[in-house]
């Protein structure tokens, strides 16, 4: 599909995309003015690939449903005009997510010593 195409008709746009030249600002306000007035955006990795203050004034003024991004707790203070929702990086961690992390983890490492592994990735 074509990336227009999408940001025409996805009713969220979740860009999980590496951070580098090529990617910097790459949902534009170009792409973002394609958007649905029902859409958001929620990225919870390197925010800085999407034009942030753009977003954030196209939900403000209700062009756009929404948006979700981590940052950091100066941020997550912030008062945001419009459906704003600010997650602190690492709001997973948690002890029970570690301890299950690792049961997995070792369930995996077990799997592998019998020649059954699980959890596999195509």
């Amino acid at each position: 599909m074509e990336i227009e195409k999408l940001f025409k008709t996805a009713d969220y746009i979740f860009p999980a995309l590496v951070l580098n030249d090529e990617t910097n600002k790459f949902v534009s306000s170009k792409l973002i003015d394609l958007m649905k007035p029902t859409s958001s955006i929620i990225t919870t990795l390197n925010k800085e690939i999407v034009d942030m203050n753009y977003l954030l004034k196209k939900v403000k003024s209700k062009k756009l449903y929404g948006c979700a991004f981590e940052d950091d707790e100066k941020t997550v203070m912030k008062k945001f005009e419009g459906n704003v929702f600010v997650m602190l990086p690492n709001n997973w961690y948690t002890k029970e997510t570690i301890d299950k992390k690792m049961e997995i983890w070792v369930d995996n490492i077990i799997s592998v010593i019998k020649g059954k592994p699980i959890n596999l990735v195509n």
